[in-house]
């Protein structure tokens, strides 16, 4: 007995002396808390179950007592960790550019030419797209026509067209036309040697794949409107490379920072041109307003930091959107002198004498609702009755400044009159105050703001849009959608509401109409003064016409509708028929709702599986 048990303690003693020496501890493994856990040692609980394997979806599991690594048995259809933009964005990548109305038109030519590269001969023609001028030209024997190419310019997106302008060298043109600046001699001369030998949009049956500098754009035949944007966003990055020389490094660090390819073609680090020119391609489709609607927000959660710098090259080249008031504002003056009065016709007023009655009107310093006294005429002017109201307080005002505004209203427009003229309405309020507004029973204007132009915005655009919805429902939604595809902007102040958009398109189309109605010699408004391109001799309501297509087609039947103008003098032919454009659209954007649902859920998964990261990084 006594020989066991020390046989049992010598063992002891030596399993003691090998631990304390470090060379093997059996119960490692299983200390907690402490320092030493075995790698190998961990709990896995999923909490959330992924999606399906043919899609993304986050998974969320917790581990114990460390962070693990979670795995997945691998399946058939699964989805591949190595996607691109492309791959994402594939059921939105069909044919954009569908419902763009403007037209272009051909404005000279053809002459014939030798062609830069080759020096074979071709011909060129100068063509005019809403605001854009540039060039098309046409090496003989590519089978690319000019129609086939004017086609393809005019499905660009509209902030991608600065690369045709580029490339036919009307810089200082464009940007005469949209910022109203002068612009110097010598720009203008060093403008015109450098776009002596530019061709525009180029097309040559001599070459496969299209080439771009910083100042041309070559094409092959049997380019698409998805290739002719690429080689556009080329063109413009390479303009913009010019005078910031790092653009392709920082292209480079951004594609990094968004951690996703756009295509599987060499990596953006080793190509940020290539990585350019594919995202350019893809931008299109994203911003094009039936074929990718809503996609731009969706690109922009997987690659934020390429949009970003993608906006800042647009930006930079001068791919400015159009305001319409940047272009019409100087021609107010034969509105505000009322030359705007086609038909000569004067305001009368009928009333023996004036009716007395109280506005019930909100005050928002006293917060309550006060009765403003007022005396009340009834008038006509050509075939339109009218009301007229005066504050019933010692001013300046009278029914003199009333019929002067009233006179200087287009005759289309008179429409609005009728709207706020009917049973219990106080049609033109004139009060002491200095704000003009406008609301269903009246339009008030104050003494200090007694502008020709402000009255347009109000009736014409307000009142009529007031009294058209009276009589038609659905004239809100056909303004919606022409503002959609017309792409666009009337003004600042009318980027908000759909209202407020229509109003101010309203008083730009009777700018319009009153310098094209007033003869020459009695305008007010010079060609010196408009420091700009001169116009066609078509007039300013053509030109209106071309650069938002959508919006004047739908004012005139507004027009039509309040009674201000005969059907057969609307929308000079082509017309475009609105309803159609809509039930088009309608069609279109339903059988893309399952292909843009894709993407929004694919995405969405991603978006919360890299915030998932991130939050466990």
């Amino acid at each position: 007995m006594l020989k066991c048990t020390v046989v049992l303690s010598t063992l002891l003693l030596l399993m003691v002396s090998t631990a304390a020496n470090g060379e093997y501890e059996y119960y490692k493994g299983s200390q907690f808390p402490g320092k030493g856990l075995r790698k190998d040692v961990e709990i896995r609980t999923v909490v959330t179950e992924g999606g399906k394997p043919t899609e993304y979806k986050r998974r969320e599991v917790k581990f114990f007592p460390r962070k693990g690594v979670d795995s997945i048995p691998v399946v058939d259809g699964m989805i591949k960790r190595n996607w691109t933009l492309t791959d994402l964005f594939a059921p939105i990548i069909v044919d954009f550019g569908q419902l763009n109305l403007q037209r272009a038109t051909i404005t000279h030519g053809p002459k014939v030419v030798e062609m830069k590269q080759g020096g074979k001969p071709g011909k060129q023609w100068n063509v005019s797209l809403g605001i854009s001028k540039f060039r098309v030209t046409l090496e003989d024997g590519a089978k690319t026509t000019i129609k086939d190419a004017i086609a393809l310019a005019e499905k660009m997106p509209v902030r991608y067209r600065r690369a045709l302008i580029i490339a036919s060298g009307n810089e200082v043109d464009d940007d005469a036309m949209k910022d109203r600046r002068r612009v110097k001699k010598e720009a203008i001369e060093k403008a015109n040697a450098a776009k002596a030998d530019r061709e525009g949009l180029a097309f040559y049956a001599s070459i496969k794949s299209p080439t771009c500098t910083g100042d041309s754009m070559t094409l092959p035949d049997g380019t698409t409107p998805e290739l002719l944007a690429r080689a556009a966003g080329l063109l413009l990055a390479s303009r913009l490379q010019e005078t910031e020389a790092d653009l392709f490094d920082r292209w480079a660090k951004a594609a990094k920072a968004d951690g996703i390819r756009v295509s599987k073609k060499v990596g953006p680090a080793k190509n940020p041109k290539a990585d350019i020119v594919d995202f350019a391609g893809l931008y299109a489709h994203a911003i094009d307003h039936i074929m990718g609607r809503g996609q731009h927000g969706q690109i922009q959660k997987v690659s934020p930091e390429r949009c970003k710098l993608w906006r800042h090259v647009l930006e930079k080249t001068g791919t400015k959107r159009l305001y319409l008031s940047a272009e019409y504002n100087p021609l107010g003056g034969e509105l505000r002198d009322g030359l705007g009065n086609s038909d000569g016709a004067k305001a009368k007023i009928t009333s023996k004498k004036p009716e007395s009655v109280s506005i019930r009107q909100f005050d928002y310093v006293k917060k309550k609702v006060v009765h403003i006294p007022v005396k009340r005429w009834e008038g006509i002017i050509g075939n339109t009755k009218f009301k007229v109201s005066l504050e019933d307080v010692e001013m300046d005002l009278g029914l003199d400044d009333a019929k002067r505004l009233i006179e200087s209203l287009p005759p289309p427009m008179r429409g609005g009159l009728t709207a706020i003229s009917e049973e219990g309405e106080f049609g033109l309020t004139l009060y002491k105050g200095g704000v003009a507004y406008g609301v269903p029973d009246r339009i008030g204007m104050g003494g200090h703001n007694l502008s020709t132009l402000t009255f347009a915005h109000e009736c014409g655009g307000h009142s009529v849009d007031q009294l058209t919805n009276q009589r038609d429902k659905n004239i809100r939604n056909r303004w919606g959608t022409a503002r959609l595809i017309d792409d666009v902007r009337v003004t600042g102040y009318g980027d908000g509401p759909i209202h407020e958009d229509q109003a101010c398109f309203a008083r730009i189309y009777g700018v319009a109409y009153a310098y094209d109605n007033t003869a020459e010699k009695d305008r007010v408004t010079t060609k010196a003064k408009l420091d700009c391109p001169e116009i066609s001799k078509t007039g300013y309501m053509n030109h209106l016409r071309k650069l938002s297509p959508a919006r004047f087609a739908v004012y005139e039947q507004m027009l039509v509708i309040t009674g201000g103008m005969k059907e057969k003098d609307k929308a000079p032919s082509p017309d475009i028929d609105i309803d159609a454009i809509r039930k088009k659209s309608s069609e279109l954007h339903k059988k893309m709702q399952p292909a843009t649902k894709k993407v929004q859920d694919t995405v969405k998964g991603i978006v919360e599986a890299k915030k998932g990261v991130e939050a466990k990084t």
